[in-house]
């Protein structure tokens, strides 16, 4: 079973349908441009412990390297899957805000002046 690394470093399964949500969220309303085009070309090459983050990256590559004058849609599916990226991202650093500084954990143990 293919395992995948999360921006928290947690380890869970690779769960494809994740991929899929991500992705049909992007294109969802925009003529042009296909889900499965998306996912197909970007040629993940899926290996045990892949980050997140390289999947979104290609995944984000993909849309750009797609977009065509015939084609503009692209730009927004790129344009969303960046937006989702750093949503994301935002969310996973406002978590670890959340957790107990090194300083005040430190300090606590009277190891800190």
């Amino acid at each position: 079973m293919l395992t995948v690394q999360k921006r928290n470093g947690r380890i869970e399964p690779l769960d494809i349908s994740k991929i899929q949500k991500y992705t049909s969220s992007a294109i969802k309303g925009l003529d042009n441009v296909s889900q499965s085009e998306l996912e197909v070309d970007a040629k993940i090459q899926f290996r045990d412990q892949i980050t997140t983050e390289e999947i979104q990256k290609t995944l984000i590559k993909t849309a750009v390297d797609k977009i065509d004058i015939d084609r503009p849609n692209w730009t927004y599916v790129a344009a969303r899957l960046s937006f989702m990226t750093s949503t994301i991202k935002s969310m996973a650093l406002q978590d670890m805000e959340a957790l107990p500084s090194i300083w005040s954990v430190e300090k606590k143990r009277d190891v800190l002046p």
